[in-house]
């Protein structure tokens, strides 16, 4: 028995010297790589956030383009949702925030529930659930066709529709516009209407 005994103090005091911690310059390494991990991660997390969010947008516009089309082939023309006096005269001249439905200073973090006017209601798009940017669509014949936007090069009815809205929250917006006479979306700082590289500010 105590043979066994000596043998079982040998071993836990063999184990316990074993048993060392992390030197400061373990730690330290751990933690440098666990910052530069961070430093790499972030920014690709925050633009995987800020792309979701930005599909709203092109998503509601493609669905206006469908409801504009629809509407022209039961009318003849395309149905705005923003008064006569808004329709633009120039490229960025299309509205002023306040115009949009929602106003898109309402928006952002706080998302709003969609509210229709009486023209969007005739127009027949409305997005599903609370949304992020504020939206607006003017559309004319061609005896009032917008500046610089293809549209003279074949004189027609035509429309424009466009989304705005502040992603991150910092007060900078970021717009989304497509027209009749294309069919990508153009993405610009609002109300500048400056490309910008991605889809959002």
């Amino acid at each position: 028995m105590r043979s066994k005994d000596h043998v079982t103090v040998k071993f836990l005091q063999s184990h316990k010297h074993r048993q060392r911690g992390f030197s400061l310059m373990e730690l330290m390494t751990v933690v440098v790589i666990v910052g530069v991990l961070s430093a790499m991660a972030i920014p690709t997390f925050s633009d995987y956030i800020y792309k979701s969010r930005a599909t709203e947008a092109t998503e509601f516009l493609g669905v206006m383009r469908l409801r504009e089309e629809a509407y022209r082939a039961e009318f003849g023309a395309y149905c705005p949702t923003l008064p006569p006096e808004k329709f633009p005269t120039a490229v960025g001249s299309l509205d002023t925030k306040g115009n949009l439905v929602p106003d898109p200073s309402t928006t952002g973090r706080n998302t709003t529930l969609w509210s229709p006017t009486a023209q969007w209601r005739q127009l027949g798009a409305s997005p599903s659930g609370p949304i992020r940017f504020g939206y607006g669509a003017v559309a004319g014949d061609p005896s009032n066709i917008p500046a610089g936007l293809g549209f003279q090069t074949r004189p027609d009815f035509w429309w424009v529709a466009r989304a705005v809205g502040d992603l991150d929250g910092d007060g900078t917006y970021v717009m989304f516009e497509t027209y009749s006479a294309s069919k990508g979306i153009y993405i610009g700082n609002y109300p500048t209407g400056g490309a910008i590289a991605k889809g959002w500010e």
